[in-house]
This record gives structure tokens, C-alpha cells and sequence, in this order.
């Protein structure tokens, strides 16, 4: 019987998806090629995985790159492929797990409290801000040849309203 699609069925995580993919994260960090670039999803084919875990890996793919981009262990090397940097070659295995990149849960989260307690907080020195660009004000130094230029366009002024407009209007009475 032929197949209506390529999908097969959806791949499952005996440990959980979020605890797989802090584990392919690390092996990502330890055993990708250090200096050359790379593609994540076909990284799995050059890892020592089993069939199961290359499908895990192929699928999280995608959250593994981001989660190695976000956090400069590596940068993008054209439109799929990463190469690792500086701080990626010199992981090591954390002794706590990498933070969940899955997970959007707020509701323990101290954001703002900041605002709340902020009375019960001194501060020692006043908070000052440095000015790094002094303007001068050029308004006052007007030099005397741009004094004189407007002095000469003034007079000029005068005098062609006078020689075009006043006489006309003298000559026509």
C-alpha cells in the first residue's frame, strides 16, 4: 500500500522533550566540529546516536541552533549552517542543567517587584548622567564677514524695492 505522505509517526521522548534537549544541546557543544561551520540536523548522522535519538535530534534540531545562537556559543554561517564561537569551543559541561528553552512559565518570576519595594531602598550617591557631546552654541559667534553679508543684502534690498516698486508707483501718479 503506497503512503500519502512522509510523515511518519510523531517522535516520542521517554525522558521528557525538554530534558532531550538539554542533553543534545550539551552534545552539541562537545562534540561539534570546532572550528569549521556546520548544519545541526545533519550533525545527528555524524553523532554516535541510535536510530530513536537521531529522529529526537532531527526534530529539536531547529530549538538546538537557536538556543546555541541566542546564547553566543555559536553564530550563523549562511542561511542553515552555524559555526561555533569562542565561548562554544570552550564549554564544558555545566554542573546545572541548561536553562529551559521551552519553557514560557512566568508565574515564579520576581519581574517588576523592583517597583514594589522601591522605597525601601537608599541610595548612597545621587544618580548622575554624564554629558559625552557638548554642543557649543554657534548663535552668539557670528563672524563680522556674516554680519557684513547681511548688512550688504539688507541695503541691496532697499534699494531694488525702491528703484522697481516706489518709482513705478511715483511715475504712474
Amino acid at each position: 500500500m503506497a503512503k500519502a505522505n512522509n510523515f511518519g509517526l510523531p517522535v516520542e521522548y521517554p525522558q521528557g522533550k525538554d530534558k532531550a534537549l538539554q542533553d543534545f544541546i550539551d552534545l552539541t557543544l562537545t562534540r561539534a566540529p570546532r572550528y569549521d561551520k556546520f548544519n545541526v540536523y545533519s550533525l545527528a548522522k555524524e553523532l554516535e546516536l541510535s536510530d530513536l535519538e537521531i529522529k529526537q535530534y532531527q526534530e529539536l534540531s531547529f530549538d538546538i541552533r537557536k538556543h546555541l545562537v541566542l546564547n553566543n556559543y555559536a553564530e550563523f554561517q549562511g542561511s542553515n549552517k552555524i559555526y561555533l564561537t569562542d565561548k562554544g569551543r570552550d564549554y564544558s559541561k555545566p554542573t546545572k542543567p541548561l536553562a529551559n528553552v521551552t519553557n514560557n512559565d512566568f508565574s515564579n518570576s520576581t519581574i517588576g517587584s523592583i517597583a514594589q519595594s522601591s522605597r525601601k531602598i537608599e541610595f548612597n550617591k545621587p544618580i548622575k548622567q554624564n554629558i559625552v557631546h557638548k554642543t557649543e552654541n554657534t548663535a552668539s559667534k557670528n563672524s563680522w564677514i556674516e554680519k557684513l553679508s547681511w548688512i550688504i543684502g539688507i541695503i541691496l534690498g532697499l534699494i531694488l524695492i525702491y528703484e522697481f516698486i516706489i518709482k513705478q508707483i511715483m511715475s504712474n501718479n
